[in-house]
């Protein structure tokens, strides 16, 4: 997904050439291939049985169906401008089966509407379940205090279409990184870095133990394109994209993936992405391959490791998925990103030479990399380690 631009709050207007609709009565796409697996068994707990339902009564949106800012198998992400609910009879229709003792623990949570939602829409008909059950692990995650410090905000789900209703934010990690880190001259590149990934690593590791040892969650599919900045500036959306300001802060997102540990699923998810998955993930064995909140670790480092040397470590793999797999497998995600690249290399030692004194980034790295989950750090170990003096690092770009 590339980068959005949303609307300035002086004019909330969408996006160029916008095809607006009200989102009732959507007709869903197609099916997807049957590839789907146990992703929408994970029916968490009764405790999270009933998702928070987005406010139909008070809020509503228009919809722009015309440029989707992602798809997906399972899902297709819309920006959505918030307006006024319509009063016609069969737009107030009831939520199906409202409880209003279970809703009632969301309503604290509930804020007043963004700039603009990022309405996540299912792909087609056997997607629903699938999003239905993240919709219940964002609601229990939301009403937790602080939770818009560590998850993109969650509106609730919309009984109608069957979408979850987010925040519209304008760029995720990889897009950051791809888009605007790796341009950059070598020099240019190694000081913006400098600046900005002492604070957004430890706000993730930070965040990553909140999720699992204050809500006991896992997430499952931790990567750079699972993880938005929200702009923290004053500045409009539209100008923090390319502000010279570190003014953002990583969070994280798409939660398809992820369960409770205390009722973790029946089989392990289709959630997860080859290039972030720890090596036990590949075990033939489900109860060694199920999501843990080590192989979390292990994909927020490799996630880190991405942002360092702005690619995949498994990247001279390319498009061959038994090499791939053979090299991570092989639980050695750090020497294949270095070893036989230079330029990958020399952004490593960069850093490390930068942050010399203040934090060993390589170090913890490679703890959080090891093959046995068991000598991984946990996260809220990890984030230890890399809290730093920040002190007044100049910007990033």
């Amino acid at each position: 997904m590339g980068s959005v631009q949303l609307p300035s709050t002086g004019a909330l207007t969408p996006p160029a050439t916008p095809t607006i609709t009200r989102h009732r009565g959507q007709s869903f796409p197609s099916s997807p291939p049957q590839a789907i697996t146990s992703l929408a068994q994970h029916d968490q707990s009764p405790s999270l049985g009933v998702p928070k339902e987005f406010p139909v009564g008070t809020q509503d949106y228009d919809m722009d169906i015309a440029k989707p800012l992602g798809t997906g198998l399972w899902s297709n992400v819309f920006l959505a401008i918030p307006s006024s609910p319509s009063t016609t009879a069969s737009d107030l229709t009831p939520p199906v089966t409202p409880v209003k003792s279970e809703h009632s623990r969301f309503e604290s949570s509930t804020t007043a509407p963004p700039r603009a939602y990022a309405i996540k829409m299912p792909a087609g008909r056997s997607a629903k379940a699938v999003l239905l059950a993240e919709a219940k692990a964002l609601s229990q995650l939301s009403s937790i205090p602080n939770s818009q410090d560590h998850v993109v905000p969650f509106y609730g789900y919309d009984p109608r279409n069957g979408a979850l209703v987010l925040e519209a934010l304008p760029q995720s990690l990889e897009d950051y990184v791809l888009q605007q880190l790796n341009p950059l001259d070598a020099a240019t590149r190694s000081s913006s870095l400098t600046a900005l990934f002492p604070s957004w690593a430890f706000s993730l590791a930070k965040s990553l133990a909140w999720l699992h040892d204050t809500t006991n969650f896992v997430h499952a599919d931790i990567k750079p394109g699972n993880i938005l900045l929200k702009p923290t500036s004053s500045l409009p959306c539209s100008d923090a994209i390319t502000s010279s300001h570190n003014d953002f802060k990583p969070l994280y997102a798409d939660f398809s993936a992820s369960f409770h540990l205390t009722a973790p699923p029946e089989k392990p998810t289709a959630g997860a992405t080859w290039d972030f998955m720890a090596p036990e993930q590949l075990s033939s064995n489900r109860e060694l391959s199920a999501p843990t909140p080590a192989s979390d670790v292990y994909a927020l480092a490799v996630t880190l490791l991405f942002v360092i040397i702005g690619d995949s470590p498994f990247a001279a793999a390319g498009s061959n998925r038994i090499l791939k797999r053979h090299m991570i497998a092989q639980g050695d995600a750090m020497g294949f990103a270095i070893n036989n690249d230079n330029v990958a290399r020399q952004r490593l030692e960069d850093l490390e030479g930068r942050l010399e004194g203040r934090c060993d980034v390589g170090r913890v790295l490679r703890m959080a990399l090891k093959k046995s989950k068991e000598e991984r750090p946990r996260a809220e170990q990890m984030a230890d380690w890399l809290e730093v003096d920040l002190g007044d690092p100049p910007h990033a770009l």
